[in-house]
């Protein structure tokens, strides 16, 4: 993987023209995102007191998945930009459970076929505000907030047990873009709050290539981690993306 970057960053670096330079007069950029994500971390316990806590990796229910996410990012002002995110998320497998486990409110066998269904769509908007636009770097800073609409399913024979969620997470926000070339970027993006109950944190690094001053294309890796521990569920993930995106600018 490292040696692509580097082969990509050549290629940008060597082919980038001054004549086809980033825009920024643009009111709207639409841009999608995808690729593939696993987790190294899905452990939940559910209620998060009395329940008995089990990891999806037994389950077989933690990818590799595909994924994708669309973002539409609107400039209000000249320093002023209001971006949405739509963020589907879901896994789910088949394995067996190593001790008897009590979910919800019913208990699940150990050592039988057990199906595990992990969804975590979300759906943000957040406020960004433009510290710095050189030609060199570009960095803004601002907040927003998530609607999670979360669901963990398991599924035994004719048992079959589900805790919906849906909520509202306040996050902070922050992006840094440094200019290797009119047309290639390094992009740094974070969307994230902790607090003693639990965390959400979102951030990816990318670099992006400016196909014309409408359209860009990129590639980069992006990390999700968070959870919470508090009496109703007990529930920790984390996520790792490869991934790739083109936005259109208009």
């Amino acid at each position: 993987m490292k040696h692509i970057i580097f082969v990509v960053l050549a290629v940008f670096l060597t082919y980038s023209a001054p004549v086809l330079a980033q825009t920024d007069d643009y009111k709207l950029n639409l841009e999608v995102e995808g690729g593939v994500l696993n987790f190294t971390r899905n452990e939940v316990r559910n209620p998060g007191d009395t329940g008995t806590q089990f990891k999806f990796s037994a389950l077989n229910a933690t990818g590799p998945a595909g994924y994708f996410r669309v973002y539409a990012e609107a400039k209000v002002s000249e320093r002023n930009t209001l971006r949405f995110l739509y963020a589907p998320l879901q896994v789910e497998g088949t394995g067996t459970l190593p001790t008897r486990t009590f979910f919800e409110n019913a208990n699940f066998e150990a050592n039988v076929p057990t199906k595990g269904i992990y969804k975590f769509n979300n759906y943000r908007i957040n406020w960004r505000y433009t510290l710095k636009n050189s030609e060199r770097w570009k960095l803004q800073l601002g907040a927003g907030g998530l609607i999670r609409d979360a669901r963990i399913e398991l599924q035994q024979g004719s048992l079959r047990v589900a805790d919906p969620d849906l909520g509202f997470v306040p996050f902070a926000a922050f992006t840094a873009q440094y200019n290797f070339t009119k047309r290639s970027h390094f992009v740094v993006d974070f969307e994230g709050l902790g607090a003693s109950q639990g965390r959400a944190l979102d951030g990816s690094a990318k670099i992006t290539y400016d196909l014309t001053p409408r359209v860009h294309f990129g590639i980069g890796y992006r990390l999700l981690d968070g959870g919470a521990d508090v009496q109703s569920v007990y529930n920790f993930a984390r996520i790792h993306y490869g991934m790739a995106s083109l936005g259109f600018r208009f």
